[in-house]
């Protein structure tokens, strides 16, 4: 985090540096000189149009390929009838969707049988970590969420992960805890290894870890990711019971009124104030908050020059809240999404480029499913007036934990 005379917390110095009218802002981060883009149009250069002169990290799940359900490389992009939502792969997502999310409506119910009011999380962690696992190797996570979840959680708040997120980023006195979520990570290369694995020929080079890694990174930021997106959505929909009512009254628009089907959220025919919702909360709480990048080079961006070896920052919260390019930029206002106006990298909640994430199209419309199918069969509200925080680890957290009551629709 950068270093700070005044202690600001890293969301409000970004904040304040950002307020500058410079499209490049310079800082000292840890005895470095650093740069945030302050526009959406150096946003571009950095994170797209000129991201070979800078180092982009990479993601590892290209190496799972090889043992990745059909359902799980098209979430990811890896097979070529991503597009078609025919395809027998699109099918299969979306029937564990529907199943998964019925579970989750099952749990809630089974929650208020003692109380009204449900801490968020870890339960959507828990709940997205078995729904992804599922979808990407056809695994069931049930019996391993609650551990996997707790651990890593516990790393991300300790500051714990570097960025390969593998055993050997951590010290050793955490390597007990490691070696606890790799046994949930060890099935799934059991699973595959002896018709798969063996023959791979990066497992053959590299061997265990890089699967370990790659499958760990992949889950991690999956079930993190969309499990906190979904929290925040549920926190700002809670607050506006006119929001509710429309998402609700776009799913009786469905022909099976017992049922939310995908293929109308894909062609987006239906629920799109679910998704308008959905990226609405994107806007407000990225899941990816700040884009690090090192200069390869000496490049010029807008009036400054970054030199060789120097930290460049993307940050899309604040790109995301900049009143230059939006209006009422820190309100909850899902109906702007009806007009794409704003610039096209002002809107980056998944990143941009080739690291964009892959699965931030579908995903967006799982997460507007999943808000629409809940809101279908609850109103949701909550009594406290303790105001939730943000957090910013990983991703954006919230503090205290998110709670809602769930009342059923009448």
């Amino acid at each position: 985090m950068p270093n700070n005379s005044k202690n600001l917390g890293p969301l409000e110095f970004f904040s304040s540096i950002s307020a500058s009218d410079s499209d490049l802002v310079g800082f000292d981060q840890h005895g470095n000189h650093t740069w945030l883009v302050n526009s959406p149009e150096l946003a571009k250069r950095v994170l797209a149009s000129e991201q070979s002169s800078f180092i982009n990290p990479t993601h590892e799940y290209p190496h799972l390929r090889s043992i990745l359900t059909d359902e799980g490389k098209y979430l990811l992009k890896l097979i070529d009838s991503r597009n078609d939502k025919s395809s027998t792969a699109f099918k299969k997502l979306q029937n564990k969707l529907f199943n998964h999310t019925s579970a989750l409506i099952l749990s809630i119910e089974e929650k208020l049988t003692t109380n009204k009011s449900i801490e968020l999380f870890p339960f959507l962690k828990e709940w997205m970590m078995v729904l992804l696992a599922d979808i990407l190797f056809d695994v069931d996570a049930s019996p391993d969420a609650k551990e996997f979840v707790k651990t890593w959680d516990i790393f991300e708040k300790n500051s714990l992960l570097a960025h390969e997120t593998s055993a050997s980023s951590l010290l050793p006195e955490h390597q007990q805890e490691w070696q606890s979520c790799n046994i949930f990570v060890s099935k799934i290369i059991q699973k595959y290894k002896y018709d798969r694995f063996e023959n791979h020929k990066v497992y053959q080079r590299d061997g265990y870890e890089v699967f370990t890694t790659a499958i760990t990174r992949t889950l991690l930021n999956g079930y993190n990711g969309m499990a906190t997106a979904l929290g925040w959505t549920l926190d700002l929909v809670r607050k506006d019971a006119k929001i509710q009512q429309k998402i609700f009254q776009e799913t009786q628009l469905n022909k099976d009124s017992s049922n939310i089907e995908l293929e109308q959220i894909a062609d987006l025919t239906n629920l799109k104030l679910a998704i308008q919702t959905v990226k609405e909360s994107l806007r407000l709480y990225p899941p990816a908050w700040l884009l690090n990048r090192t200069a390869l080079l000496d490049i010029k961006l807008g009036e400054h020059r970054v030199f060789e070896g120097q930290g460049v920052c993307v940050c899309p919260y604040t790109l995301q809240r900049s009143p230059k390019y939006w209006q009422k930029a820190d309100r909850f206002l899902p109906q702007r999404f009806a007009q794409s106006n704003h610039p096209e990298f002002a809107f980056i909640p998944f990143g941009g480029g080739s690291r964009r994430c892959p699965a931030a199209g579908t995903s967006l419309l799982m997460l507007a499913y999943m808000i629409s199918a809940l809101l279908k069969k609850f109103k949701i509200t909550n009594s406290s007036s303790q105001p939730v925080a943000i957090w910013p680890l990983i991703s954006l957290k919230p503090f205290p934990n998110i709670t809602i009551d769930f009342e059923y629709r009448d």
